[in-house]
């Protein structure tokens, strides 16, 4: 069995506090299990890299029941581990300024009929731009603090929470769980202001209605998005009808008709008055 060297111990302390002291010592041999599996990295794999110096015999039950009981029957959350993740990643790495998130879903490729979460989601590594490819697996929507490594010009994306989105309209949608892992990162950083990333699905109501003044939101906008003001409601019209336009009188000559002067135009501008030697007539 590999033991944990100290430099990664002293890593793995800060973990403590969402686990029992039993399911910490689990994670442990879980964590290097997997670092130190040369094969795929299945559960079956990964722990029998733990006990790579213990032969495993088909003929019995194999010694993996506690490693599988951790995922399934422990009494850790997801969301106390993100949490202690996210405050060791962010005091070490960015302790002051701005946090900068990116969120996105992920399709992890399983199949079977005991893989809980399954479902058909979109491939977006085997989709193109003219056919649109789905697999079978779990698809776990992920928040990563983005962040530049100090001494270097690279930014890398580390995770530091995750959701598992379920397929079916009676579940919650991927912005839907973004917005609760936002929330969850708003509590836990109480004096940060963030700034979110996201692709179109996640510029939506769910993730955008009611959001907190400190988080600004970068993300693609739909081509019909009504960014201009709303029309202004119409106004009722009057039951008194349209005014009624005031009309010019004329004197009446003796036969009771009504002398109307001529139309003139002089020097271009039209006007009233008798016709002596005008320009131009109309």
């Amino acid at each position: 069995m590999f033991t944990s060297i100290p430099s990664l111990d002293s890593v793995l302390q800060c973990l403590l506090p969402a686990f029992t002291q039993p399911s910490f010592q689990t994670h442990v041999e879980v964590l290097l299990g997997w670092v130190m599996c040369l094969s795929k990295r299945t559960e079956y794999g990964v722990f029998q890299t733990i006990q790579a110096d213990t032969p495993v015999s088909r003929k019995q039950r194999h010694p993996f029941d506690r490693f599988y009981n951790f995922f399934s029957r422990s009494a850790w959350m997801v969301r106390d581990l993100a949490h202690q993740v996210a405050v060791a990643v962010v005091v070490r790495l960015n302790p002051r300024g701005l946090l900068y998130l990116v969120v996105d879903d992920t399709l992890l490729h399983k199949r079977g009929k005991h893989v809980y979460g399954l479902g058909w989601f979109r491939d977006a590594v085997a989709s193109t731009a003219k056919r649109v490819a789905t697999a079978s697996g779990n698809n776990w929507v992920v928040m990563g603090l983005a962040i530049c490594i100090p001494g270097t010009s690279k930014i890398y994306c580390l995770p530091i929470h995750a959701m598992l989105h379920l397929a079916g309209k009676n579940h919650k949608s991927e912005s839907a769980l973004a917005k609760e892992m936002l929330q969850d990162v708003l509590e836990w950083f109480p004096d940060r202001k963030l700034v979110v990333l996201g692709d179109g699905a996640y510029s939506t109501k769910n993730l955008l209605g009611d959001l907190d003044p400190r988080v600004t939101y970068v993300g693609v906008m739909r081509a019909d998005a009504a960014i201009y003001d709303p029309m202004p409601p119409k106004q009722p019209k009057s039951k008194r009808g349209p005014k009624a336009k005031k009309r010019i009188s004329f004197p009446q000559s003796e036969g009771g008709h009504e002398k109307r002067p001529t139309a003139i135009a002089v020097d271009g501008n039209l006007g009233f008055g008798k016709p002596s030697k005008p320009r131009l007539t109309v």
